[in-house]
């Protein structure tokens, strides 16, 4: 699968692998499923309860049109037929897209999907070097596979993790991209010992999570990727 590499703030080389074709295709026909059969059960409700034509069908494409759109926006990058093929919309920059990015697809789509049926897209993500359709090169975004939650075995006994009694409940704001960025940094710290890049890394922690404490930076972000696999491993829905 082709890949690409990001270099962050923090000074650590982040690789994903983008979203092949087979994958964003399967992804688009699940969704595109679930609005057909939406558009069906919506249809026979309306018109067996008696409202017109013309009301049946502005009620039953609203939702339709802007599917993909809220869906993006709500659930972190993915629509149900992403979610189910393991892949997301993120930005080139490793950030996670705004909902103006979001809409900037979202208007292109209208275009390179849904006026061409789809050819546009399909040449421009097969020919692209960030596999990229035109919403996404407006944009400045690409589809990316998730990678399987990286663990913490290699930091800390599992036993250890169990045992840990959660003290940030907030590190559930965190994205699983946002924690594996957090344990790159601190295993680069392992070998380095650069406390600026640490303490670098705990200001976004906590800007991002709000959280505030007297923990020093090192003690904060252990305690941190602890709750985080506490919550993981007690099935607790992860940002």
């Amino acid at each position: 699968m082709p890949e690409f590499d990001i270099h962050t703030s923090q000074n650590v080389n982040l690789n994903y692998e983008l979203a092949g074709i087979g994958k964003r295709i399967a992804a688009f026909a699940l969704d595109a499923l679930i609005v057909v059969v939406y558009m069906l059960i919506i249809n026979w409700i309306l018109i067996a309860s008696g409202y017109s034509n013309k009301t049946t069908l502005f009620l039953t494409m609203i939702p339709v049109l802007f599917y993909d759109l809220l869906m993006e926006i709500f659930f972190n990058g993915q629509s149900v037929g992403k979610s189910a093929a393991d892949i997301r919309v993120m930005k080139l920059n490793g950030l996670q897209p705004s909902v103006t990015d979001y809409l900037i697809r979202w208007i292109f789509r209208l275009i390179d999907i849904i006026g061409t049926s789809g050819s546009v897209a399909v040449i421009l993500i097969a020919f692209t070097e960030k596999n990229q359709r035109l919403g996404d090169l407006a944009a400045g975004t690409t589809v990316v596979a998730i990678k399987k939650r990286t663990s913490l075995k290699e930091l800390t006994p599992a036993g250890e993790v169990k045992e840990h009694e959660p003290v940030f409940t907030e590190v559930l704001m965190l994205s699983d991209q946002e924690y594996r960025l957090l344990l790159k940094v601190f295993n680069k710290y392992k070998k380095t010992y650069d406390k600026a890049l640490l303490s670098q890394m705990a200001r976004q922690v906590k800007k991002k999570t709000g959280i505030e404490t007297e923990l020093s930076d090192l003690k904060f972000l252990q305690t941190v990727m602890l709750d985080y696999e506490y919550f993981a491993l007690k099935d607790k829905t992860l940002m």
